[in-house]
């Protein structure tokens, strides 16, 4: 009777509707009660960031002086993009940059699934406990989410300016899509679309001119940022750092960006010595889904929200594989409960939470196993049937 209801249950979530409805309620109930309890942080971090900028200001000098919030790091070209939020009520803004950010994420998996002829259903309900802490936090996680998604299916329809312009934007906000660059070896056109990339790089980097003027007032902005970010200090969050600090009582965080350039480095390598077998969308999503792990497993800063985009490429990776072993299913279970569930107050008691996620680091060490199975398929299991699929006809 029990697995009888949980059967009816998945195949209800089936309808795309039902799934729309179910993310939309959560999200207009998070953004109303905590816009109005004035907890929206972050976004008020970009909002008067913004504000900033737009009067005149330089947001990352002299910040702590005017704002009790914490600083705001990311690039500046994300405040000129950001500036029809910034320009809203408070209360208002916080909840329009919600609900925009869940439809755009629930339209880009709705698409990446149509890719593959797949209902969105594992690929939503997945997620969906984790966007639910982005949205909690406001954060910007679940837009570089989407993008990833978006800029993945402009590539695969040919549309490189588009899919260029998209990565751009992500990359010269919060540097994370940057790292989608690396799928485009294995695409036409390369080198034309090294050099669309500088260009839209340099038109994007040069928009807060636009604001600022381009003599002086850019150059001041972009000294600002650079300041900022090096003065910055940071904590381990959940990544590799933190891991092999608790299980070795080795600090790395200080090489924690040579060990992520390192990582890096040799995934963007393998992909360009092996490009020639990614053939396939199915192929190539993988790979897709395999750097938004790696950058979110190995960056330095990243928080548990943060993970959206990790589970996300994940669930991108499940579904374009065409075989699973219980290893694969033990590992979504895992993330599923170690990342997305457990982290909510609500259904799990503080002490738990604490020994698992800051003793133990399960979530970390869960998505870690993942990584390496993410690799081993896509790259050793998936070389091996390349070279037999070329002897065969070699015959």
């Amino acid at each position: 009777m029990f697995f009888s209801k949980l059967t009816s249950l998945w195949h209800f979530f089936e309808r795309k509707s039902v799934l729309y409805t179910l993310g939309l309620v959560l999200t207009l109930a998070i953004s109303i009660l905590e816009a109005s309890r004035g907890r929206a942080l972050n976004f008020y971090i970009y909002s008067e960031a913004t504000l900033d900028f737009l009067g005149g200001l330089n947001p990352f000098v002299g910040w702590s002086e005017r704002h009790t919030l914490d600083v705001f790091l990311y690039l500046p070209p994300f405040n000129t993009l950001f500036t029809p939020f910034a320009l809203l009520p408070q209360w208002l803004g916080a909840i329009v940059w919600n609900l925009l950010n869940f439809n755009l994420l629930f339209l880009a998996i709705s698409a990446v699934c149509r890719l593959r002829g797949k209902t969105m259903r594992f690929m939503m309900l997945y997620v969906i406990l984790v966007m639910a802490q982005a949205l909690f936090s406001f954060q910007y996680n679940i837009t570089i989410a989407y993008i990833f998604l978006f800029s993945f299916i402009l590539l695969e329809r040919g549309q490189y300016w588009w899919a260029l312009l998209l990565i751009v934007i992500s990359g010269a906000t919060k540097v994370y899509g940057f790292f989608e660059l690396a799928l485009f070896v294995c695409y036409p056109q390369f080198w034309r679309n090294v050099g669309r990339g500088v260009l839209l790089l340099v038109a994007v980097l040069l928009l807060p001119a636009l604001t600022v003027g381009f003599v002086g007032g850019i150059a001041q902005l972009y000294e600002g940022w650079f300041t900022a970010i090096n003065v910055h200090s940071y904590r381990p969050f959940e990544t590799m750092t933190r891991l092999i600090l608790v299980y070795t009582h080795i600090d790395t965080y200080d090489i924690g960006n040579l060990i992520f350039a390192i990582v890096a480095l040799a995934l963007t390598m393998a992909i360009i010595f092996m490009r020639k077998r990614f053939r396939t969308t199915e192929q190539r999503a993988q790979l897709l889904g395999i750097i938004m792990v790696t950058i979110i497993l190995w960056g330095t800063n990243s928080e548990r929200n943060t993970y959206i985009i990790a589970i996300l490429g994940h669930a991108l990776w499940y579904i374009n594989t065409e075989r699973h072993n219980m290893l694969d299913k033990i590992l979504i279970a895992s993330n599923f409960i170690l990342i997305t569930l457990i982290p909510i107050d609500i259904l799990c008691p503080r002490a738990v939470l604490n020994l698992l996620m800051d003793g133990l680091v399960l979530n970390v060490l869960s998505m870690l196993v993942t990584w390496i199975r993410m690799l081993y398929v896509t790259f050793a299991e998936g070389q091996r049937t390349y070279l037999a699929i070329a002897s065969r006809h070699t015959r």
